[in-house]
């Protein structure tokens, strides 16, 4: 048999020539210098999605992401308290912290007693919580730089709060600040998940009233429409966290005149965005995360 080496030479350059093109497309593919993947690019670039391009909606949820920080930022305003609007004079309270809260301290207690006995209470301490018990006068000495911050912001939600139930339709019978102490701790409240969102300070009070006047008084802890006609650095709410509501009267029939009110309220300072990540992880709060 002769063989046909001509022919099997033939194949055999044919087959390494289609690898050589091969080859050469693979390596064009690959160096064009970033050309295919820019052109990739500008395609998905240019696809409309929804009658826009790709770009547009980037865009938009940018937009829709700052609007959203906007509101939020406002949200807190209105409903967090800070020191800086209740007490502008932030020089004077930096340079002595201690004195600051102290002059402060004085005046309210002064204001808010004299308010009182306008209003006939009988019952009621003129010392709104910062003695160092029920009716004992606060200390003369300032507090420490440490502490005078906090009871700063205790003194601003115990002056909103007293002044309500000052101005309830008819006079208390009694109104009690229980004593807050020397060294006032907030509660950090922290979301599911994310990092601390705000401190929580609370105080408590004591009331004596008629039943109209204890609803008169949970309505005005939320600021309603004629909150911006309040004074300036009091526009947000006391939030009522425990409500305890009693009677003496024990026959079916006698007729309800005066119940007795126990209450914990607090206020909401929100934590500064820069400084959420550095503060303690502390409580957290269902509907929160």
């Amino acid at each position: 048999m002769h063989l046909d080496v001509h022919r099997e030479a033939l194949q055999g350059w044919l087959v390494f020539a289609g690898a050589v093109v091969v080859a050469i497309i693979t390596i064009w593919l690959v160096s064009d210098r970033g050309e295919l993947e820019q052109r990739i690019a500008t395609l998905e670039g240019a696809v409309p999605v929804g009658g826009k391009r790709l770009s547009e909606h980037v865009a938009d949820q940018r937009r829709a992401n700052a609007d959203l920080r906007t509101t939020i930022d406002v949200l807190k305003d209105q409903v967090g308290f800070s020191l800086e609007k209740a007490f502008p004079d932030q020089q004077i309270f930096q340079s002595n912290p201690g004195f600051f809260f102290q002059t402060e301290r004085d005046k309210a207690i002064d204001t808010l007693f004299k308010r009182a006995q306008e209003k006939g209470i009988a019952d009621y301490d003129r010392y709104i919580g910062f003695g160092t018990a029920e009716r004992v006068p606060p200390p003369s000495a300032p507090p420490s730089r440490e502490d005078a911050p906090n009871l700063l912001r205790v003194l601003q939600l115990t002056e909103k709060a007293v002044k309500i139930c000052l101005e309830t339709p008819t006079p208390l019978q009694k109104l009690i600040v229980e004593p807050h102490g020397n060294a006032i701790r907030s509660t950090v409240v922290t979301p599911a998940g994310r990092p601390p969102l705000l401190r929580e300070y609370e105080l408590k009070l004591k009331i004596r009233g008629t039943l109209k006047d204890i609803l008169w008084i949970l309505h005005r802890l939320s600021p309603g429409r004629d909150s911006s006609q309040e004074k300036s650095g009091q526009e947000y709410p006391l939030v009522l966290k425990h409500l305890r509501l009693s009677s003496d009267n024990r026959a079916p029939g006698q007729t309800i005149q005066q119940l007795d009110l126990e209450m914990t309220l607090a206020g909401m300072e929100f934590i500064a965005e820069d400084n959420r990540a550095g503060a303690a992880a502390g409580t957290q709060r269902p509907g929160l995360g």
